[in-house]
């Protein structure tokens, strides 16, 4: 498959907006920010897209990379999918949870549930994506006609619409896999048809979307606008990395490092988040460029830091890609014969 540069651009921009957004979230209670309602502006702003870019990017990822492959290659290279986001899934809210416990006086939000409840009812902070892609994952077959894309998506949209009125109850965890495969549909659908947006479709989708977003905070929000921004948003900065970010990067340029270690920030950003704030709160630091700018820095080197020395340390890496450490386990055995 030819390496789409663009998409890693995108991965790597949402990936800095979901380190953001989560460490304003955790800073917003914590400290006393000037004109802290342009803080939780922006995050609202930001939070109806950057995830449910990773989901795009996942589904656009399953058509081009699983299209063509034989059965049996196929379902092997989907289980060992599923099996690199359910290992991090289990060992990393068993941490969250476990921190939660421990420091409870110091977050910002303690657990008060089992940890089977974080596991299988409400997974903790970032975890509900991991476990809502693996079930996806799973769920959505290839598409192999014109036909069979255009079901596709008529199905993910009604799942869509029908789990907006709750019909299928009110499980986190279903509600996040039937409200995202639409958005993993979107993915597979651009990369099927082979989809460029071209010309100034960034003018309606860039301004429709502050638009509607300026609408719904003067007015009022329901379902739709939510869905029409989320997918506004999407396709907006789908259209900007595509077309004018379509860059090659060169090995160690930063761009190019937080989309290689993109996982493993994802899954060590918000215990990084939390322990930079607990640290600088404890010694009495409460100036909030100090608090973003270490958070920020904790969050994305420090993890790319942690992420080398545990390829280096390559047992380790089983905690954020197990699919790699069985492979070299596995060449590591002598053959018989």
């Amino acid at each position: 498959m030819k390496r789409e540069y663009w998409l890693d651009n995108l991965r790597a921009f949402a990936c800095i907006l979901v380190v953001i957004g989560h460490l304003l979230r955790g800073l917003i209670p914590a400290l006393d920010l000037p004109n802290e309602n342009y803080f939780s502006l922006f995050v609202d702003f930001i939070y109806y897209f950057h995830v449910y870019i990773f989901f795009f990017c996942s589904g656009f990822l399953f058509e081009r990379v699983y299209r063509n492959l034989e059965k049996g290659t196929y379902y092997r290279k989907k289980a060992v999918r599923i099996l690199d986001l359910l290992v991090p899934y289990f060992i990393f809210s068993t941490v969250q949870h476990y921190m939660k416990v421990l420091f409870s006086g110091s977050v910002n939000y303690a657990s008060t549930q089992s940890i089977a409840h974080d596991f299988f009812m409400e997974p903790q902070n970032q975890m509900w994506f991991l476990i809502a892609l693996a079930i996806i994952t799973l769920l959505i077959p290839r598409v192999k006609s014109d036909k069979a894309a255009y079901i596709l998506g008529c199905v993910c949209l009604i799942i869509k619409i029908m789990n907006s009125y709750e019909l299928f109850g009110s499980h986190m965890i279903v509600r996040n896999v039937c409200a995202n495969l639409i958005c993993y549909a979107l993915g597979i659908l651009y990369a099927y048809f082979n989809v460029h947006l071209k010309n100034k479709a960034w003018v309606f989708l860039g301004i429709g979307y502050v638009a509607l977003f300026v609408f719904e905070r003067v007015c009022f929000k329901n379902v739709l606008t939510m869905s029409i921004l989320t997918f506004l948003g999407i396709l907006f900065f789908v259209y900007i990395f595509e077309n004018y970010a379509y860059t090659k990067f060169t090995k160690n340029n930063p761009i190019t490092l937080i989309a290689k270690y993109m996982m493993q920030i994802y899954l060590l950003h918000t215990i990084f988040c939390a322990f930079i704030r607990i640290v600088l709160l404890k010694v009495g630091i409460l100036n909030w460029f100090i608090h973003i700018f270490m958070g920020l820095f904790f969050s994305i080197f420090v993890s790319i830091v942690v992420a080398i020395i545990f390829e280096k340390l390559w047992p380790f890496n089983v905690m954020f890609f197990p699919s790699k450490v069985i492979k070299r386990l596995h060449c590591s055995v002598p053959q018989k014969g």
